[in-house]
């Protein structure tokens, strides 16, 4: 069985050239950061990255972001709170998907968090993040229209 997921990691390896995506991960523990770029990276992704909910939000206002990896639970401002206020400033068409990163097993992305589009316990497995990532596509560009 681990020969399977070894394959899979290989034939997905170069994703991001099939499906390019702009991601921003928001997550404040350092080893979670490094983990998840390190796997988004083997994908062939290159990510940016913020340390709370306040940063997210500078970060959206800065470039167009079209998948953001939310941290439920960080400093100065959660991931719910920060994804609220980042669906209240894009259009529908707009919005980036938001995945909600939580290593709390009694999360629920109900109606209170209908803000998130996905969510991913964590430790995140890299199976779970491509098949996510390839339901996601790019936004247009204001350069591209």
């Amino acid at each position: 069985m681990k020969n399977n997921k070894n394959i899979n990691i290989q034939i997905n390896k170069n994703i991001a050239s099939t499906n390019p995506l702009t991601i921003l991960l928001a997550e404040d523990i350092l080893a979670n950061q490094k983990i998840i770029k390190f796997l988004l990276n083997k994908a062939g992704y290159e990510i940016d990255i913020v340390s709370n909910g306040i940063e997210a939000l500078n970060a959206v206002n800065k470039k167009t972001y079209d998948v953001i990896l939310m941290d439920i639970n960080m400093p100065q401002m959660d991931g719910i709170e920060a994804a609220k206020k980042i669906r209240k400033k894009f259009t529908e068409e707009n919005q980036p998907v938001i995945i909600a990163l939580t290593a709390d097993i009694t999360f629920n992305n109900n109606k209170e968090n209908f803000e998130m589009d996905y969510t991913l316990r964590k430790p995140i497995k890299l199976d779970e993040l491509l098949k996510i990532l390839l339901e996601c596509k790019p936004k247009r560009r204001k350069d591209e229209i």
